[in-house]
């Protein structure tokens, strides 16, 4: 429900009033009362004031300025306000010359459009006249003087940019900040007198993208020139740098040992010049590249030196003399002396080795003249290994034996860099005995 005061005579401007609702003075139709209420307001200013509603700096040329009234407004005689007559007390000015505009006043809000775009970044005076616009108490808003300033002009075109770049094409994309008829988009290599167009019979505000350019250079700078065209005979250009993709290339070291390595190479191009270098702390020399690769190409690499860092750099040139270039860095085996015996292992019969680290006693539950295999392995796999002075083998050898009771196993290991180490063993063969039988009953 909704209850409406009415005071017996017109309430003072700028004053704070109170309302109150004493105890028990409504009821609703179960009977219940109502508590005690208080409640305040403050009645609006004397004289209606008028500030600019839209922006003040920064305005869009194109924009309609709004005028924010303090209170709804209203001609003297109280009536409405039309158009011709807002025109006639709210004017806009560029310096002491008036803007022609189309003004009106709708409520607390005031439009005003100018019959043509504005000068960017320009000051501009709005006056609104004294004894033109009242409130419904008769008050008049004070004459005023208000001042916008337009945004500082855009170029037409901004952002030009390379969309989708390969490394032999590129479209072109750039946005429009005003109305274009049509646009002709201009690449050319850097250093060169050739260029190609591309033609857009339509540009729109905001972003615009060209057709690819095709059987551009990899990794190559090019001047672009995009020059819009408006209504009429005017036109205007603007500039950029674009790029093409430049060519990617990998270069990796795999199967390195003491003295040797592989270096890959591959790109996504490879119409070019391939040139390597390695370097270490000896010095740097020149690889051999393939003149011509049509894929990835090995670069094998001999008579290194164990436990040498070296770096291998490939350099692939193209074009008018651009280049790229990757390197990786690897460190040769170091030579090893480990001369070791990690295990020596039989298989044909059971049996318990001991003994000190240099050799021992192999006990095998078999009888002498039993055929066995022997598998000696070294602690290393770089080292030779050899049983009875059979070919030595790396890591690990096996041999067939049939070995007499306190014969002798000599393993032989040598390490990478030279050095042996003997191991020996001893056969000792107890065969199980049998178990007697039970006797009869």
């Amino acid at each position: 429900r909704r209850v409406t005061v009415v005071p017996d005579s017109n309430l003072d401007t700028g004053t704070t009033y109170y309302l109150v609702v004493t105890e028990d003075l409504l009821k609703n139709s179960d009977g219940d009362t109502n508590s005690y209420q208080k409640f305040s307001f403050t009645t609006g200013s004397e004289t209606p004031t008028v500030r600019v509603y839209s922006s003040t700096s920064g305005a869009d040329p194109a924009s309609s300025i709004q005028l924010k009234f303090s209170e709804k407004v209203y001609r003297s005689t109280g009536s409405s306000i039309s158009n011709s007559y807002a025109e006639s007390y709210i004017r806009l000015y560029q310096g002491s010359s008036q803007i022609s505009c189309s003004v009106s006043v709708s409520g607390t809000t005031a439009t005003i459009t100018p019959s043509k775009t504005l000068d960017s970044g320009t000051k501009y005076r709005i006056s609104v006249s004294s004894k033109a616009f009242y409130n419904s108490n008769g008050n008049s808003v004070e004459a005023a003087d208000l001042y916008i300033t337009t945004a500082a002009a855009k170029d037409a075109v901004t952002d030009i940019a390379a969309s989708g770049a390969t490394l032999h094409s590129l479209a072109v994309t750039f946005t429009a900040n005003t109305s274009a008829t049509s646009a002709i988009v201009r690449l050319k290599k850097q250093g060169s007198d050739t260029s190609t167009d591309k033609t857009l019979s339509s540009v729109r505000i905001g972003s615009n993208t060209t057709e690819a350019f095709s059987n551009l250079e990899p990794g190559t700078n090019y001047d672009v020139t995009v020059t819009v065209k408006f209504s009429g005979s005017s036109e205007q250009s603007f500039t950029a740098t674009l790029r093409t993709k430049a060519p990617a290339l990998t270069v990796e070291s795999t199967a390195v040992t003491t003295d040797s390595a592989t270096v890959r190479v591959s790109s996504d191009y490879y119409t070019g010049t391939f040139s390597a270098t390695c370097s270490s702390k000896d010095g740097t020399i020149t690889l051999p590249c393939p003149q011509t690769p049509a894929d990835s190409f090995n670069i094998p690499l001999q008579e290194l030196k164990p436990g040498t860092e070296y770096t291998v750099t490939v350099t692939l040139t193209y074009g008018s003399g651009a280049s790229v270039a990757s390197s990786t860095r690897f460190k040769t085996d170091a030579i090893s002396d480990d001369s070791s015996l990690l295990s020596v292992t039989l298989s044909g019969a059971s049996y318990t080795l001991s003994g000190p680290a240099s050799g021992g006693t192999i006990t095998v539950a078999a009888a002498a003249g039993a055929g066995l295999t022997v598998t000696a392995q070294a602690s290393s796999t770089t080292a030779e290994v050899s049983i009875n002075g059979s070919t030595a083998e790396l890591g690990s050898v096996s041999a067939a034996l049939t070995p007499a009771d306190g014969e002798q196993l000599v393993v032989v290991v040598k390490a990478q860099n030279g050095t042996s180490s003997t191991y020996t063993y001893t056969f000792v063969f107890a065969p199980p005995q049998s178990s007697p039988a039970a006797p009869s009953v």
